[in-house]
């Protein structure tokens, strides 16, 4: 004999991915907490945990790349920030982030090829070009740090550290001819 139920039939997979989306949300917004609390190894758990629900949340793999970061382990930085290029290589926030780390190991060739990347696919990224104008000032790329810290000013006219740090290049260089306007529109 078949028994029948008075009880709606439910979806159990919808469900379970309802209830994960909502725990990967609960999960991200405590590891954000803690992140902002200097608690970093319960923010790194709480990002690792996301990770293992969803191996495929961009998200969670930048924010545990700049949580590594942090902590100064650039290595599991720019592994988290490969790992995110990978899954959505069009995201120039990843090429940026993972680009200052390499800068920070002092792997410039690294750096300068990500942040060209991040400013290639997005050609407003200032936060880009500030810190390839910082590589390159760090290579004694002079003129080419002037012309990003340049672009810098075009598009944040009230940046005080491009205008500082541009004029130090200019002033330690004894550069008299430089143009000091920004940008033509």
């Amino acid at each position: 004999m078949e028994q029948t139920s008075n009880f709606p039939s439910l979806d159990y997979h919808q469900v379970l991915t309802e209830f994960d989306r909502n725990l990967v949300d609960t999960y991200y917004q405590r590891g954000r907490t803690n992140l902002k609390l200097k608690n970093y190894s319960a923010a790194l758990q709480d990002f690792s945990t996301i990770l293992e629900i969803d191996p495929q949340n961009v998200k969670a793999h930048l924010i545990r790349g700049y949580t590594y970061g942090e902590i100064k382990d650039f290595n599991q930085e720019i592994a988290n920030y490969t790992q995110a290029i990978a899954l959505n290589p069009k995201l120039a926030k990843a090429y940026r982030s993972r680009g200052f780390a390499y800068g920070i190991l002092q792997q410039y060739d690294q750096a300068i090829a990500d942040l060209n990347q991040a400013i290639e696919l997005d050609p407003n990224y200032v936060q880009a070009y500030f810190n390839l104008a910082c590589i390159h000032h760090l290579l004694g790329q002079h003129h080419l740090a002037i012309v990003d810290f340049t672009k810098v000013i075009y598009f944040e006219s009230q940046n005080t550290q491009a205008y500082y740090r541009r004029g130090n290049i200019i002033i330690t260089l004894k550069i008299i001819n430089v143009p000091l306007t920004i940008l033509p529109r």
